[in-house]
């Protein structure tokens, strides 16, 4: 799965940045009979491989597995648009009810198993209200017992083993053969519901971003066909949208996932040295644990193509240490989001004479339209100057489940989504992301950006991993507090951090909110440091 990458030079007009259009071929959404058709033509193809045990799941076993899953829910009495919930580390079994959902036109909403507490599980339920449940053995327990006292009733389906409860084993043998022979997908439209996607939650409870068919299929636009089947692993879990979306692709343009969990350091490098992965898919933060990782070019990584990498600002240091260590492999970096996909690529390249473009997010993808607007007065930026990222394409979510104010302050009435991350583009194309919409600490009459504090600290010696939050203060309003990770065998006091700000910093920037040392940081099923558990840990010391 090469990325479809546009190296045309995009349209400008009127302030806006314009990617060629390119219409999805006709049935081209529909998903789950796609999925399904892959499974029954290439009964023998090894769709995922179990990273711990080695096994391999071919086609047929997940087509099997999954139209067996999808006649359980029919007859559960689930219909189209009913909310299939779904949360799971990643293993085998995971996408089933996944693509059991995508057969029947149901709603398929995946919830994070990572840092799960009772507030996040109730206000999970209250959102979606949940015809059934899948979910890994290890989270049964606090689902069970949640639902429990909020009096909510709903199929609870293991999997795996959990004593008291259904197994997903167990539904699945008990489905007709006959049945499992007959069965087709049920038909769907473009504009019908497919997936609802959470946010990724590190600064509140997370909102629900629902996509319909129309707009996820047109995300996988962004791929196109390797000549040869592919190799894949994913850094994510399966609840968010790069996740998903590698589930998703991969069946559609026929590659092998290798399933892990936890994909961190030497622990990933030894799973594409050992199974010879072609394709890599990460975030930019993932690519600073691993510049970390001692012994780490010890790999034998030839195998790599591809690596693409997003999720927040590139790094000139970070891309250089990509080129070094997946030295076969096209790097490309992109932006988006879990509202949009992928809206700018960049084909890294360093022969070009102008090297400041490695750093660049990208250039406009097809069917996406960008501008630069002004957050004060809503003018359209020229080049070079910076301001909010807008955007509009047929990749864009339907709404915010059942949040209509949220929706309504984040799409415009001329379709315009507001993304309220900052940036700009130069004259030839070429954005810049200059911060993330959640980056900012307001401090009295001033404001920062967390990352300028975290680049600071980064550079002390014996820091490995740096998040700087907003902790409430009654005189300043916010001050910004240090959550610090310290590098095996190395030691950093408060002072070292406290005095690397103070030297390097204005007054403001101080870091009063106070500094915390972790064993290990939280992180999202993305990979980012999960700011909501630190954000947790700030309120509780306000």
């Amino acid at each position: 799965m090469a990325l479809n990458y546009q190296d045309s030079q995009p349209i400008y007009q009127n302030g806006i940045w314009k990617g060629v259009r390119d219409d999805m071929p006709e049935g081209y959404f529909k998903l789950g009979e796609r999925i399904l058709n892959q499974f029954k033509q290439n009964p023998d193809f090894i769709g995922q491989i179990d990273s711990l045990t080695g096994k391999e799941d071919t086609y047929k076993s997940m087509g099997d597995r999954s139209i067996r899953c999808a006649l359980w829910l029919i007859n559960q009495g689930l219909r189209q648009g009913d909310i299939v919930g779904l949360c799971s580390k990643n293993q085998l079994d995971c996408c089933i009810p996944l693509f059991a959902s995508l057969y029947l036109g149901t709603i398929c909403s995946p919830l994070s198993h990572k840092y799960m507490d009772e507030e996040l599980v109730r206000y999970y339920i209250d959102a979606r209200q949940p015809k059934v449940m899948f979910i890994d053995q290890n989270n049964a327990d606090m689902v069970v017992e949640t639902a429990k006292k909020m009096g909510y009733s709903m199929p609870i389906i293991v999997l795996g083993q959990k004593d008291g409860l259904l197994s997903f084993s167990d539904i699945l043998r008990a489905q007709n053969d006959e049945e499992v022979d007959k069965f087709k997908c049920t038909d769907v439209k473009p504009q019908d519901p497919a997936i609802i996607i959470n946010t990724s939650g590190t600064t509140n409870l997370p909102k629900g971003v629902l996509h319909s068919y129309g707009s996820y299929a047109n995300m996988l636009k962004f791929f196109k066909n390797d000549e040869e089947p592919s190799t894949v692993i994913g850094f994510y879990g399966i609840n968010a949208i790069s996740g998903l979306r590698t589930v998703i692709r991969s069946v559609v343009f026929k590659a092998t996932i290798v399933v892990a969990e936890n994909l961190y350091g030497t622990e990933s490098l030894e799973l594409i040295e050992k199974y010879k992965v072609t394709r890599l898919w990460m975030t930019i933060y993932t690519a600073f644990r691993m510049m970390k990782t001692p012994d780490i070019f010890k790999f034998n990584l030839s195998s790599v193509e591809l690596v693409a990498f997003g999720g927040g600002k590139s790094d000139e240091e970070a891309i250089k240490f990509l080129q070094k260590l997946f030295y076969n492999a096209d790097l490309y970096c992109y932006y988006g989001g879990t509202e949009f996909g992928a809206a700018l690529t960049n084909k890294v390249d360093f022969s070009k004479v102008d090297f400041s473009k490695v750093t660049s997010a990208g250039r406009v993808m097809a069917n996406v339209e960008i501008k630069v607007v002004d957050p004060k007065d809503n003018k359209i930026l020229g080049p070079n100057e910076e301001g909010e990222i807008y955007l509009r394409t047929p990749k864009l979510m339907t709404r915010y489940w059942d949040n209509p104010k949220a929706t309504a302050d984040a799409v415009d009435s001329e379709g315009w989504y507001h993304t309220g991350d900052l940036g700009y583009c130069d004259t030839d194309g070429d954005f810049y992301l200059v911060a993330r919409n959640n980056e900012f600490i307001f401090i009295y009459a001033d404001k920062t950006l967390s990352s300028v504090i975290v680049d600071v600290i980064k550079e002390v010696p014996g820091v490995d991993e740096v998040a700087v939050l907003p902790k409430l203060h009654p005189d300043y309003y916010e001050v910004p507090m240090a959550f610090v990770t310290v590098a095996h065998g190395m030691q950093v006091t408060e002072d070292d951090i406290n005095g690397a700000v103070q030297k390097k910093l204005p007054d403001y920037m101080k870091l009063r909110g106070g500094i915390r040392f972790l064993e290990t940081m939280p992180y999202s099923d993305s990979g980012k440091i999960n700011n909501r558990i630190l954000r947790a840990i700030c309120q509780s010391f306000a």
